[in-house]
C-alpha cells in the first residue's frame, strides 16, 4: 500500500528514466557520428594532405632543375635536397596510411617512379661531364616527363582519398538522418507514453479527489446521508475516512438539534396556544409564519395567512405596527386610537390594543416580529360609559352652573345690597370657582364631542401665523403678569395647512398655557412653525422644570397631573390637544429634560398634499 507521496515519486522516477533513456540513446548516436567523422579525418584526410604536400615538394624539385639550367646551381641543389626529403617524409606517411582499395598500388607506383626520377636528378645535378645543353635535353626528355608522371599519380592518390571522403560523408549524412528519425521517433514515443502515463496517473489521483469534492458539495447542501467510498490506499483514503467520520458526527448532531428544535417548537406552540390574547408571528419580510389558537379562533381565515404578507390579515393597525417595528427595530405600541384595532366578532365589535415587538439577533438583524392583540373591549365599554356619564353630567350641570354664576356675579356687583368685606371676599372666591367649574364643564363636553368625532367642522386652508396669533393673544397678559418671555417665530409666507383655525389655535393655547404654568418667572416660552415635506410642524418650547421620564408616555392621557407641578388645570388640556391633532390626521409628541425644559411638537398636513382633499375622520384601527 503506497502513500500518495510514494506514488508521485514513482511516477516522477519513471518519467525521469524515460528522459534518461532518450538522452542515452541520443548520446550513443552522437558517438557513432563522431566516430564516423574521426575515421574520415584519420583515414582519408591524412592521405589527402600527404598527396598535396608530395605534389608541392615534387613541384619545388622540378623548379630546382630549372634554376640549375638557369645557372643558379647552388640554389638548385639546396632546394632539390630539401624538397626531396619532404617528399620522402610524406611518401612514408602515405605508405603507412593505406585505407582504400587500390591505394597501395598507387603509392607503390609513386615510389617506383620517384626512385627513377631521383636517379636521373642525381645525374642531372652531379655529372660534371654534362654541358648546359646536355642538361636541358636531359630535363625535357626525361626529368619533366617523369615529374609529370609522378604528379599525375599523386593526383590519383588525392582523388582516390577525396572520393573516399565523399563516400564517408554520405554515410555520415545517412547515419545522421537515421539518427534524427530515430530521435524523433523516440521523442514521440516518449511523449505518447508520457502523455498516456500522465493521463492515467492524473485520473488515478484526481478521480478520488473529484469524488470527494462531489460528496463534500452534497454534504454542504445538507445531504448528510452521503458516504465517500475511496479505496486508494493513500492519504486520499485517509481523508475520505476522516470525512465520513465527520459526516457521521454532523448527522448525529443534526438529529440531536432536530429533536431539540422539535421539542422547543412544541414548547413554543404550547406557550403561544396557552396565551389568552391572540398572537401573530411574522418573518423578517413581514410574512406571517405563525399564530396561536386564540388568533385562529378570532380570525376565521387564519389558516390561509401562512407565508403571505401581514396585510392579508385585513387589520391595518397590525400591518402598520409590524412594518414600523421591522423598520425601526423597536417595539411599537401606538397610542390612543392609533393602536386600537376594531374586529367584528359574533355581530359585535371588539377592540384590541396592538402591541408589536421585533425579534432582533445579537448582530442587530431583525428576523421577525411578535404581535399581541390585547382585548380592550371591556375597558373601551367602561370608557364609553364614563364618557356618557361625563357628557350627561356636564350637560346637566351647565344650566344650574349658569344660574349660580349669574347669581354670584349679581351679588358681587351689589345687586343684593352692599356687602361687607368678608362677604365680598367670599363672593369673589365663589365667582372664581364657578368660572373654573365652567371651564372644566366646557373641556369635558369638548372632549366628549371630540371622542364622538362631531367637534371638528369641515377643514379649510389656514395660515400658520393666524393659528399662532389667535392662540397667543389672550395669553400675553398672563405671560406679562408672570414675567415670562412669550415669543413666536412664524413666517407669514409659510404654506397653509388644512384644518380649523379655532381648534388648531386651541391646541397651541393649551400647549402654551401648560408651558406658562410650569415655567418660573424670568423664563421663556417660544412658539415656532416650519414646513416639512407634506406637513407643518408647530413647536412650543420652554425652559421650565421639565417632565420626569416616567410620565412622558402617559402625558396626553386624561386627568394626568405630575406630582409637585404647579396646579391650575384638571389634566384635560393635553388630552384635548391630542384629540384635535388626531382629528386633523396629524401627530403630537414631547421631548423633555428635567431641569432644562420641555419641547412639544405637533404636525398638521399641508393644504397642498394629496391626502388633504379628504376630510378628517377616524379610520379603522384607530388611525385618523
Amino acid at each position: 500500500m503506497r502513500s500518495l507521496r510514494e506514488k508521485l515519486l514513482l511516477s516522477y522516477a519513471l518519467l525521469l528514466l524515460g528522459v534518461l533513456g532518450g538522452a542515452g540513446w541520443s548520446i550513443y548516436y552522437f558517438g557513432v557520428l563522431g566516430q564516423s567523422v574521426r575515421l574520415i579525418l584519420q583515414n582519408n584526410y591524412r592521405s589527402v594532405l600527404d598527396a598535396q604536400r608530395m605534389k608541392e615538394a615534387l613541384e619545388r624539385q622540378d623548379s630546382a632543375m630549372l634554376f640549375y639550367i638557369a645557372g643558379d646551381a647552388s640554389r638548385a641543389v639546396q632546394q632539390y635536397e630539401a624538397n626531396r626529403q619532404q617528399f620522402a617524409m610524406h611518401f612514408a606517411d602515405a605508405t603507412g596510411n593505406i585505407t582504400e582499395t587500390g591505394e597501395s598500388d598507387v603509392v607503390r607506383d609513386i615510389g617506383l617512379q620517384f626512385a627513377a626520377y631521383s636517379q636521373r636528378a642525381q645525374v642531372f645535378l652531379r655529372d660534371p661531364a654534362l654541358t648546359t645543353d646536355g642538361r636541358r635535353r636531359l630535363y625535357f626528355s626525361e626529368l619533366e616527363p617523369a615529374f609529370l608522371g609522378i604528379k599525375s599519380r599523386c593526383d590519383d592518390l588525392l582523388q582516390l582519398n577525396q572520393e573516399a571522403m565523399v563516400r564517408a560523408q554520405h554515410r555520415a549524412e545517412q547515419q545522421a538522418a537515421g539518427a534524427r528519425r530515430a530521435a524523433v521517433l523516440v521523442a514521440l514515443g516518449l511523449l505518447v507514453v508520457g502523455a498516456i502515463y500522465a493521463v492515467n496517473l492524473s485520473r488515478a489521483l484526481v478521480a478520488p479527489l473529484q469524488h470527494l469534492a462531489v460528496a463534500a458539495e452534497r454534504i454542504g447542501e445538507g445531504n448528510l446521508d452521503t458516504r465517500i467510498d475511496v479505496r486508494t490506499g493513500d492519504e486520499v483514503e485517509t481523508l475520505a475516512t476522516a470525512f465520513n467520520s465527520m459526516v457521521d458526527r454532523l448527522r448525529a448532531y443534526r438529529d440531536r438539534e432536530a429533536a431539540r428544535l422539535q421539542v422547543a417548537e412544541e414548547k413554543s406552540d404550547a406557550v403561544l396556544n396557552s396565551l389568552y390574547e391572540p398572537v401573530i408571528v411574522t418573518g423578517a419580510q413581514g410574512e406571517v409564519i405563525g399564530f396561536n389558537r386564540s388568533a385562529a379562533t378570532l380570525l376565521n381565515s387564519a389558516a390561509t395567512w401562512m407565508n403571505h404578507p401581514v396585510e392579508v390579515i385585513g387589520i391595518p393597525a397590525v400591518a402598520t405596527a409590524v412594518r414600523e417595528a421591522i423598520e425601526k427595530r423597536s417595539p411599537m405600541v401606538p397610542e390612543a386610537e392609533r393602536g386600537l384595532a376594531r374586529i367584528p366578532v359574533d355581530r359585535a365589535e371588539r377592540f384590541y390594543r396592538v402591541r408589536t415587538a421585533p425579534v432582533v439577533q445579537q448582530t442587530g438583524t431583525v428576523i421577525g416580529t411578535v404581535t399581541v392583540l390585547e382585548d380592550m373591549t371591556r375597558l373601551r365599554q367602561l370608557d364609553r360609559m364614563k364618557d356618557d356619564f361625563i357628557s350627561v353630567a356636564s350637560h346637566e350641570l351647565r344650566t344650574p352652573l349658569t344660574s349660580m354664576q349669574l347669581a354670584v356675579q349679581l351679588l358681587a356687583e351689589g345687586a343684593g345690597g352692599a356687602l361687607s368685606e368678608t362677604q365680598d371676599r367670599l363672593v369673589r372666591i365663589a365667582v372664581g370657582d364657578a368660572q373654573r367649574l365652567e371651564r372644566l364643564t366646557k373641556d369635558l363636553l369638548d372632549l366628549t364631542r371630540l371622542d364622538a368625532g362631531t367637534a371638528i367642522p369641515a377643514p379649510h386652508p389656514v395660515r400658520a401665523c393666524d393659528i399662532v396669533e389667535n392662540a397667543l393673544e389672550p395669553l400675553r397678559p398672563v405671560a406679562e403678569e408672570k414675567a415670562i418671555s412669550l415669543s413666536a417665530d412664524v413666517d407669514p409666507g409659510l404654506p397653509p395647512v388644512l384644518g380649523n383655525t379655532e381648534h388648531l389655535s386651541r391646541v397651541v393655547t393649551n400647549l402654551v398655557d401648560n408651558a406658562l404654568r410650569h415655567t418660573p418667572p424670568g423664563g421663556r416660552v417660544e412658539v415656532t412653525a416650519r414646513a416639512m415635506d407634506h406637513a407643518m410642524e408647530f413647536t412650543v418650547a420652554d425652559n421650565g422644570a421639565g417632565i420626569p421620564p416616567e410620565y412622558l408616555p402617559h402625558l396626553f392621557e386624561r386627568f394626568v397631573q405630575i406630582p409637585g407641578a404647579s396646579s391650575g388645570g384638571a389634566g384635560l388640556g393635553l388630552s384635548i390637544a391630542r384629540k384635535i391633532v388626531d382629528a386633523h390626521r396629524g401627530t403630537i409628541g414631547v421631548e423633555s429634560t428635567v431641569g432644562a425644559g420641555s419641547r412639544f411638537r405637533f404636525t398638521i398636513p399641508l393644504a397642498e398634499t394629496p391626502s388633504s382633499s379628504a376630510a378628517p375622520a377616524t379610520a379603522e384601527g384607530g388611525t385618523p
